[in-house]
């Protein structure tokens, strides 16, 4: 037996102390490692943390998801299983030169596929989605506080010498960036921009959001709508449109077939949003904004992966060319993206 799963097994015996089961290799995102798990014919879904070790933010996680449970919603949520000393998470053995172990739970599984990015109907409903989960996300009532910080506390969401680090980064790169040198500039620039334009935000509305909805998060059903939203561990209190953005935001990073292409996938899934709830003129004008934080806000996240050894220069390199990819696109078509969100998002007057 290797090492790996004799720990996946220590694992698992917290669950399921008496029982047999098997386990395969899932899809795993870069956050996590995912195992799927059969016991008595049933399945499971196992997950490990990579990124972080914190036990408030798990807790946290999944006090939204066992609230999201109890309501009925049109498409499925990850319910974590509660183990028996009534905790729905554990912490494995600490591995070499490590303080502390990494977090792992278990949820039920949910069927369905991945999203087919080329089929508009599929991109519709992950709007539509979108929009009825935020709904869902008004009825909570939580006790205990959000861990991560909102999207637009980018420069001090843990302190002013971390953003001074990426600044830094940017504007002194290490000799693998040395290529780079012209678009981390261009970063840093837009990074000292967000900052200056962040505090005007905090006044628009504010609710619990996913915080990484996109089309790797979801799953389709056979009706060929979503079935499910996944993966809930950035859930936090922050700017309601933020979620629009995120999503809006991988969409346009994305290498498509044509510019149509691009456009007819973006108003789809505004078109899905409008379907099923509206935002406010305030909120539709700062998308292009938004969707910038967004790819700032994902690359800096892969700079401290980087700087932890767990990321190559290769995967920092995809971010940064993802970043400005989506600054040059925004500069050529704010202004049609905006007439889009006013077409859609807003409720219309008499």
């Amino acid at each position: 037996m290797n090492a790996n799963k004799q720990k996946l097994d220590h694992v698992l015996r917290v669950w399921f102390p008496l029982d047999e089961w098997s386990i395969s290799s899932g899809s795993s995102g870069m956050n996590n490692t995912t195992q799927y798990v059969e016991v008595n014919k049933k399945s499971y879904v196992l997950r490990v943390y990579e990124t972080h070790r914190d036990e408030a933010k798990v807790r946290y996680e999944h006090a939204v998801l066992l609230g999201l449970a109890k309501l009925e919603l049109p498409f499925s949520t990850p319910v974590p299983v509660l183990a028996g000393n009534g905790e729905s998470f554990m912490r494995m053995e600490a591995e070499d030169g490590q303080e502390r172990g990494k977090l792992a739970c278990l949820f039920h599984y949910i069927a369905g596929e991945r999203p087919d990015l080329e089929q508009l109907g599929q991109i519709q409903s992950l709007g539509r989605t979108t929009a009825q989960l935020a709904l869902a996300l008004q009825q909570l009532e939580l006790t205990l506080e959000p861990e991560y910080p909102t999207y637009y506390q980018l420069g001090l969401a843990e302190s002013a010498t971390l953003f001074a680090e990426i600044i830094q980064f940017c504007l002194e790169p290490a000799e693998p960036f040395w290529n780079w040198r012209g678009e981390l500039g261009r970063l840093a620039e837009l990074l000292n921009l967000f900052t200056a334009e962040a505090p005007k935000l905090q006044k628009l509305p504010h609710q619990l959001i996913h915080g990484d909805l996109n089309a790797s998060n979801s799953l389709i059903g056979a009706n060929q709508e979503v079935a499910a939203i996944l993966d809930f561990e950035f859930i936090t209190m922050d700017l309601r449109v933020m979620e629009i953005a995120v999503c809006l935001a991988d969409a346009i990073a994305e290498e498509a077939v044509s510019e149509q292409v691009t456009w007819d996938k973006i108003e789809a899934y505004i078109r899905g949003y409008g379907s099923a709830a509206k935002l406010s003129v305030e909120e539709v004008a700062v998308l292009p904004l938004l969707i910038q934080l967004r790819r700032l806000d994902v690359f800096v996240h892969f700079i401290g992966r980087y700087k932890n050894g767990i990321d190559s220069v290769s995967i920092v390199e995809e971010m940064i060319r993802s970043a400005i990819a989506v600054d040059s696109w925004l500069s050529a078509h704010e202004a049609r993206l905006l007439g889009l969100g006013r077409e859609y998002l807003l409720i219309k007057m008499p």
